[in-house]
């Protein structure tokens, strides 16, 4: 089973709850890619591969383009399912 985890970036960071994702994808013995928005200064440290767009390009808060980046990226490494934190930010 592969993964793709949508990582949370906000104010300029990346989000703790990145890592409850790949724990989550690490529990269930996942193969994983993670997907985010954000700067390359502060990327989640994470063993899968990481596809980053850039904040500055591609807004923090941009779902229509988001969500093309995403399909993107789930048809390339042809992820069995996508994982969203669950917060109250953003998706």
């Amino acid at each position: 089973m592969k993964l793709l985890l949508v990582a949370e970036y906000k104010s300029k960071k990346f989000l703790e709850s990145n890592y409850e994702l790949i724990a989550f994808a690490d529990k269930l013995k996942a193969d994983y890619v993670m997907f985010g928005v954000g700067d390359e200064s502060d990327l989640p440290k994470c063993e899968g591969k990481l596809y980053l767009a850039d904040s500055e390009k591609a807004g923090e808060y941009n779902p229509s383009l988001h969500k093309k980046l995403i399909a993107e990226v789930m048809e390339k490494e042809e992820a069995d399912f996508i994982v969203l934190p669950h917060t109250s930010y953003g998706w």
